[in-house]
């Protein structure tokens, strides 16, 4: 027989609180607070798969350990779909790293 290892699970960087959003009729924005729990500065960003219904900011950045930012997400238009997702993307970042487009490349892998 055949034992599967489990692959180990990277370690978390950050929460964010609340998951869900919820856009009612009467205000169409959200505040989310998003912190850094790990012991490392990290660089993070936000995307959706709906960009010009929503407007983030800030939606990317740098973040010291255990810190902390609110970020506020406004729906542009009452056109909300179900189907509309935002991801969070965070990853550590050396003290001197200041371009958020570098530190979010792919690093190749060699053949």
């Amino acid at each position: 027989l055949k034992q599967l290892t489990p692959t180990p699970s990277p370690p978390r960087l950050a929460t964010v609180n609340p998951l869900i959003l919820v856009f009612d009729g009467a205000g169409n924005t959200e505040l989310n607070s998003f912190r850094n729990i790990s012991n490392e500065r990290i660089a993070w960003r936000i995307l959706c798969n709906a960009p010009t219904r929503y407007v983030v900011t800030p939606n990317k950045g740098f973040l010291f350990r255990q810190e902390k930012i609110d970020v506020m997400l406004l729906l542009n238009s009452l056109k909300y779909h179900r189907r509309h997702a935002f991801v969070v993307q965070a990853k550590t970042a050396k003290i001197d790293e200041s371009n958020r487009k570098v530190s979010f490349t792919l690093e190749r892998v060699p053949m």
